[in-house]
Parts: structure tokens; C-alpha cells; sequence
């Protein structure tokens, strides 16, 4: 695998209890090559989510590594581990989660704050670009509830590239959306990762979500299945 892939070997997650500890994730290894995309399913509370947030680097696994572009994230130290997040990790939740308060291209652009070596111009630009990407140049200086879910949605993939990072996360990133509006956003979330060579990770419950993605794997009892090839990819 390339180094800078995403390669999680043996992970575990246990949360304490009274009795025996809850094992939520139990030696789940995969891997994923830049600009490739794989799709995790599995019912609720098999620790999809859990395993998500781990990869982000949102929590720390019980035992087990993950090496993002060839490094161990887990090694840093927390003001270095927030910097490497923010540079190297893009986010796409069900939910948009943008500033109310904020244009699109203002949300867009909130990635950008902590990047010191970005100017204010270059990342306007930037903002500016992937805007139009995801078909929304017109509507840059629009706020939220002047744009429909779908353009919000749009708006989350925008802010989730705009620091160009090598690892993109989606959970169940078209959740909130009718059938036409899904599929759009799909295709939209997958072909940007992949124009972009950034690995694309999505927790889903939508079987058509999945088909696009190059690999789908299932989540049950914290075991992973080795990942099935979809056809062509």
C-alpha cells in the first residue's frame, strides 16, 4: 500500500463498565490507496461511528494503529495533533453543521483560520474554486437558511477540501436528503476525493451510497469483512 494511504491494523475500542469492559471495535484492520473510496456499513451501534471518529483522530483506540499518510497521528502531542487534523483530515457529517451567522463562502473558508501559511487571498480563492466545483458559485454570498439541504450539503463537501486534505471521512454524509439529492451528493462527494487523490472513507447505511464506492465493507459485532470490490473499480 501506498504510504500515503489510510492503513488501520488490529484496532480495538472498550469502553469501562461495572462488569467486563464493552468491546465496541475488535482487531479491525483495512486499508485504502489515495484517491480510492471505501464504504463501511453495518446496523446501528456496531461501531461504525466510533470507528469514524478513531480514524479522524477524534478518540484514541484502546490498542491497534492507524497510519495516515504514512504516520502515526497518535504520537503527537494534542496542540500538534490538532494542527495535523485540521491540515490533513476533511470532514462531511449528516448533518452540515454551518455557521447560521456565515455566508457559504465564509463557512467554507473557517477551515483556512488556523493554516498560517495561508493567505487570506489564496484561500479566498480556493473557497471561491471549490464552490463552483460543487455548482454553487453564484450562491457564495448566501447564508444557510437561504440555501436547501442539498446546497448545504454542498456547501460541507466545499469546507471538507478546502485545506486540500489526504484523508476525507463521511458520515452518512446524505442521511438528511430525498433520493435525487442523495445520489447527486454522492457522486459529487466521490468524484471530488477522487479528482482530489485523497482517500475517502464513508460510514453509510445506503446500499446505493455504497455502490459507488470502490470497496464496501460490513461492521458487525466490531469485526470487520474484508472489503468486497465493487465491479469495474
Amino acid at each position: 500500500m501506498s504510504a500515503a494511504g489510510l492503513l488501520v491494523r488490529d484496532l480495538t475500542r472498550e469502553y469501562a463498565t461495572r462488569g467486563e469492559p464493552l468491546r465496541v471495535l475488535r482487531g479491525v484492520s483495512f486499508s485504502v490507496e489515495p484517491g480510492r473510496s471505501l464504504a463501511i456499513m453495518g446496523p446501528s451501534g456496531c461501531g461504525k461511528s466510533t470507528l469514524l471518529h478513531i480514524v479522524g483522530t477524534l478518540a484514541a483506540p484502546t490498542s491497534g494503529s492507524v497510519r495516515i499518510a504514512g504516520g502515526d497521528p497518535f504520537v503527537l502531542a494534542e496542540s500538534d495533533l490538532a494542527r495535523f487534523r485540521n491540515a490533513t483530515i476533511g470532514f462531511v457529517f449528516q448533518e452540515h453543521y454551518l455557521l447560521p451567522q456565515c455566508t457559504a463562502l465564509e463557512n467554507v473558508l473557517i477551515p483556512t483560520l488556523a493554516q498560517r501559511a495561508s493567505s487570506a487571498h489564496d484561500a479566498e480563492v480556493r473557497a471561491r474554486a471549490l464552490l463552483a466545483r460543487v455548482g454553487l458559485a453564484e450562491r457564495a454570498d448566501h447564508f444557510p437558511a437561504e440555501l436547501s439541504g442539498g446546497e448545504r450539503q454542498r456547501v460541507a463537501i466545499a469546507r471538507a477540501l478546502i485545506n486540500a486534505p489526504t484523508l476525507l471521512l463521511a458520515d452518512e454524509p446524505t442521511g438528511n436528503l430525498d433520493e435525487e439529492f442523495a445520489s447527486e451528493i454522492a457522486a459529487l462527494l466521490i468524484g471530488a476525493a477522487r479528482d482530489a487523490g485523497a482517500v475517502l472513507l464513508i460510514v453509510t447505511h445506503s446500499r446505493a451510497l455504497a455502490a459507488l464506492c470502490d470497496a464496501v465493507c460490513e461492521l458487525r459485532r466490531g469485526r470487520l469483512t474484508e472489503p468486497g470490490q465493487r465491479a469495474g473499480a
